[in-house]
């Protein structure tokens, strides 16, 4: 059976909404379900976030759902009760961590310091989220502070985009995760939903020609 590290690693993209109206959600997920995207992160920003998460969760039939900016064990036990397939930190928190875990729940935690990735390593946890990417260092940080968790792939998020799918070579790099499949940073309006089509399936295409630029051939 899949889990959602193999998924995200095989997707080399894990695509953000930050959108609030039901209707709007529903419509995404409608467009999602036409393409391979495996997982989507809904962002839990603003008074209606919860009810976009729901209308999701409802609208779905194969697209793994998952609640990010989840920053508290209460908020975390809030959003897996309404249908959340997995979870999304943009820090450690390792109470939600040992919850997420000791209750079967897929849990992608931010980590930004070697000791947290020690702690995370420790747990058995294989992919994580480093947040905010480029403020952080980049791929020179990611490389230099990952270096002795060789088991440990990372999402890399914070304000970026299909122009950051060629760092998909690194092995290190599990996914890209941003808002560009369905809006821009600037502008939140969704886009249409051929359009959502479009950019899912082209930037999946792109991420697998990226990651086989450094995978051996099969034999």
């Amino acid at each position: 059976m899949s889990t959602l590290e193999s998924l995200t690693y095989e997707a080399g993209i894990l695509p953000i909404l930050f959108a609030d109206k039901k209707e709007v959600v529903r419509r995404v997920i409608g467009a999602v379900e036409q393409t391979a995207l495996p997982a989507l992160e809904i962002l839990q920003r603003g008074p209606l976030a919860e009810e976009a998460l729901q209308a999701a969760v409802q609208a779905k039939k194969k697209t793994l759902i998952g609640a990010g900016t989840v920053c508290t064990l209460e908020q975390c036990k809030k959003v897996v009760a309404m249908g959340a397939d997995f979870i999304v930190t943009p820090g450690c928190d390792l109470s939600m961590v040992d919850w997420c875990l000791e209750n079967n729940v897929s849990i992608v935690p931010g980590a930004t310091s070697v000791s947290e990735l020690m702690a995370l390593s420790s747990r058995g946890l294989k992919l994580v989220k480093m947040f905010p990417f480029r403020e952080l260092g980049g791929v020179t940080y990611l490389n230099g502070y990952s270096g002795p968790f060789p088991e440990l792939k990372f999402v890399i998020t914070g304000s970026v985009d299909d122009r950051e799918l060629p760092l998909l070579c690194n092995p290190k790099i599990a996914a890209v995760g941003g808002v560009w499949v369905f809006q821009s940073e600037e502008d939140r309006t969704v886009i249409p939903d051929e359009e959502i089509i479009y950019r899912a399936n082209t930037s999946l295409s792109l991420a697998k020609h990226y990651r086989q630029g450094w995978q051996a051939p099969e034999k």
